[in-house]
């Protein structure tokens, strides 16, 4: 339903049946991921409306290996407690027709 006051239109749906955003959904998108990026997360792979950042690094468990068998066993503990610590973790940034981003973390 539409009400007309002062010469403006006002919807009284909850959702517009429009989309509001007067700014292109790709330049939404492109501002979310440059706040993301600005903040230490690299993107790993982006489409017209979905951008998916990633944030850390995975442990290279080959130079691991290699410093453990160096060492005669004695880096095996500083190398578990790598694999655990050292994680990559995932963020998925989407926009909607109506220019909304949702921020989804995996």
């Amino acid at each position: 339903m539409t009400i007309e006051a002062y010469g403006q239109r006002y919807s009284t749906q909850p959702y517009p049946t429009q989309p509001y955003s007067t700014m292109p959904h790709p330049t939404r998108l492109d501002q979310g991921i440059a706040h993301a990026v600005a903040t230490g997360w690299r993107v790993e792979s982006r489409s017209h409306t979905q951008a998916v950042l990633v944030a850390g690094q995975r442990c290279n468990h080959l130079l691991h290996l290699g410093l453990t068998l160096a060492t005669c066993g004695f880096w095996a503990p500083a190398w578990a407690l790598m694999a655990l610590v050292a994680r990559e973790h995932r963020m998925v940034l989407t926009v909607d027709p109506w220019g909304r981003i949702a921020m989804l973390t995996a």
